[in-house]
C-alpha cells in the first residue's frame, strides 16, 4: 500500500462492508497494518471519514475477529488522523476531532461492552490514550457511557479512576484514591494503585508521604493482600526502573523477592489495568540464574521456568537450573524446560524424552536434529518445532542449510516462501532480519523458519522450524 494511495484498497473495503461479506472484510482488515497511517496524518480527511464508517459498521459484524480488528483500527484512526506530531494543527481542533469521533464510536461499542465481549476498563484505557495524544480533556459523554453500562458497581468506580484520575477532580467527598487500596474489589484496588503510581512517577515536587514511605506502606499491604504493587510499579517498568529504585530507595529485584517470599496468597488477575508482580518478576529475572534460583528456593517453580526460558538464547549458568526444572513432576514445567534445553543448549533431557516432549535424531555428517513435541492429554503427540544444529564449532553454508531444510521440511509440504508479515518486510517473500543475528522466513503452509548465525554471509549455526500447519502433518521425527 502506498502512503499516497488510499485506492483501490479503501473502495474494496467499503464494498466488502456494504455487501456484508465478512470473509472478504476480514481478509482486507488483516492486511491493513501495512498501510502507513502516520504518513497520512492531517491529509485526505474524506478518506479517514470513509474508513471510520466501515469500522463502525464492522463493530456490528457477526464475526468476532472482524469486530476486534474494527475496534483496533478505530482507535488508530482516532489517534493518528490529527497527530502527533502536530505541526499545523491546534489543540482546539484536535479536541473537537476526538469529541466527534467519540460520539460516533461509543454507541457502536455499547452492546459489546454490556455483553462483556469488550472490557469496559480496556475501552476506557484506550479512550484515555486517544484523548491524551490530542490534549483533549475528559468528556462528559464518556462519563455518561461509563455510568450507563456499569452504574453503581465497583466496575464503574474502577472505570472512573481510570478515566479521570490526574485529569480532573473526581474523588467523592470523604473518599480518596489512597483509601481505595483497601477496597473489596480487586480492580478498584488495581486502578487506584496504578493512579497513585502515576502521581508519584509524574510528580515534579515531593508528594506526601514521600515515595520511600509510601512504597513501604504499599509493600506491607501487598504482602497481606496482593494485587496493588504490580499496577503501582507499572508506571516505571522498562526505562524507568532506575528512577523507581533511586526514588523509592529500593533494589527492584530484592523488592520483588520480598513480596514473592512473604505474600499471604497469590495475586489476582489485574489485567487490563496492569500486569502483576509475577509478570514483572519473570521478565526482570529472565537471564539471571541467581534470581531464578531464588524463585526456586521460594517455591515459585512456575515463575522460575518462565524466567529461565525468557531469553531466547543460551544463558551462562542457566543450564543446570533448566535440567532441574526438567525433572519436575509438573508436566508443563518439565515440557518448557526440556524444550528450552533442546532449542538452545543442544541437550536432550531424559525426563523430557521419556514423557514424549523431546526427541533427538542424527542426520547426515553428524548433524543433530532436536524435536519438540506437543503431548495432548488425549490423542497422539505431534511435532511443534525442530532445531537443526551444525557440528560444534561449525556452521552451515547457504547450500547446506537449504538441503537440510529440504530434508526436515520438504518443499512439497512447506509450500512457497511468502512475506514474513512484519513491518519492514516490504510485502515480498524472502528472509527477514530485525536483529542482525538471525533471519526469518515464512512458508505458505504456516511454517516459520529461524536461521541463526552470520546474517550478512548466510552462514548458520542452527535452523529452527516452528510448525503452524495441520497438527501431525509434519513428521520430522522420521528423519535420520
Amino acid at each position: 500500500m502506498s502512503a499516497e494511495d488510499w485506492e483501490p484498497w479503501l473502495g474494496e473495503l467499503e464494498a466488502a462492508s456494504a455487501a456484508g461479506d465478512d470473509a472478504r472484510l476480514a481478509a482486507a482488515l488483516d492486511d491493513l497494518w501495512r498501510f502507513p497511517f502516520h504518513e497520512q496524518r492531517a491529509r485526505r480527511h474524506d478518506c479517514w471519514d470513509r474508513l471510520f464508517v466501515v469500522l463502525l459498521r464492522g463493530l456490528g459484524s457477526e464475526v468476532a475477529g472482524v469486530r476486534e480488528l474494527c475496534d483496533h483500527y478505530a482507535r488508530i484512526v482516532m489517534s493518528t488522523e490529527y497527530g502527533p506530531p502536530y505541526d499545523d494543527t491546534i489543540q482546539e481542533e484536535r479536541s473537537a476531532y476526538v469529541q466527534r469521533r467519540t460520539a460516533q464510536l461509543l454507541p457502536a461499542l455499547t452492546s459489546l461492552v454490556r455483553s462483556g465481549e469488550k472490557s469496559l476498563l480496556r475501552t476506557v484505557d484506550d479512550q484515555v490514550h486517544v484523548e491524551d495524544l490530542a490534549d483533549c480533556a475528559p468528556q462528559r459523554v464518556v462519563e455518561e457511557f461509563i455510568a450507563a453500562v456499569a452504574a453503581g458497581s465497583p466496575l464503574e468506580l474502577a472505570a472512573r479512576i481510570a478515566y479521570l484520575d490526574g485529569r480532573a477532580a473526581w474523588e467523592p467527598p470523604g473518599e480518596s484514591v489512597v483509601g481505595y487500596l483497601d477496597h473489596a474489589d480487586d480492580m478498584v484496588r488495581a486502578y487506584a494503585a496504578r493512579a497513585l503510581g502515576k502521581r508519584y512517577c509524574d510528580a515534579r515536587e515531593e508528594l506526601s508521604p514521600p515515595i520511600p514511605e509510601f512504597v513501604s506502606r504499599l509493600t506491607a499491604k501487598e504482602i497481606e493482600r496482593p494485587g496493588i504493587a504490580g499496577p503501582f510499579f507499572s508506571n516505571w517498568y522498562g526505562f524507568g526502573m532506575e528512577d523507581f529504585a533511586e526514588r523509592a530507595e529500593v533494589q527492584v529485584e530484592d523488592w520483588l523477592c520480598t513480596i514473592l517470599a512473604q505474600r499471604k496468597h497469590p495475586e489476582p488477575d489485574t489485567l487490563p489495568c496492569s500486569n502483576g508482580i509475577d509478570f514483572f518478576a519473570h521478565e526482570i529475572f529472565g537471564g539471571y540464574p541467581g534470581y531464578v534460583r531464588r524463585l526456586l528456593d521460594m517455591g515459585h517453580r512456575e515463575l522460575a521456568v518462565e524466567a529461565a526460558t525468557e531469553i531466547d538464547y543460551e544463558v551462562a549458568d542457566m543450564e543446570p537450573i533448566l535440567v532441574e526444572l526438567g525433572n519436575s513432576a509438573e508436566a508443563e514445567i518439565c515440557r518448557r524446560a526440556c524444550w528450552h534445553l533442546a532449542y538452545h543448549y543442544r541437550r536432550l533431557h531424559p525426563e523430557g524424552e521419556a514423557r514424549g516432549f523431546v526427541a533427538r535424531r542424527t542426520l547426515a555428517r553428524g548433524v543433530d536434529l532436536f524435536i519438540n513435541f506437543v503431548q495432548p492429554p488425549e490423542g497422539q503427540r505431534y511435532a511443534y518445532a525442530a532445531t537443526i544444529f551444525a557440528p560444534p564449532g561449525g556452521a552451515f553454508e547457504k547450500a547446506t542449510a537449504a538441503a537440510l531444510l529440504d530434508t526436515v521440511l520438504p518443499p512439497s509440504l512447506r509450500g512457497e516462501l511468502v512475506s514474513f508479515g512484519a513491518p519492514g518486510d516490504g510485502g515480498v517473500p524472502g528472509l527477514y532480519s530485525f536483529d542482525g543475528q538471525s533471519a526469518n522466513a515464512r512458508y505458505a503452509c504456516g511454517a516459520l523458519v529461524l536461521f541463526r548465525g552470520a546474517v550478512d554471509v548466510q552462514r548458520w549455526n542452527s535452523i529452527r522450524i516452528i510448525w503452524h500447519g495441520i497438527p501431525g502433518a509434519w513428521r520430522p521425527e522420521e528423519c535420520g
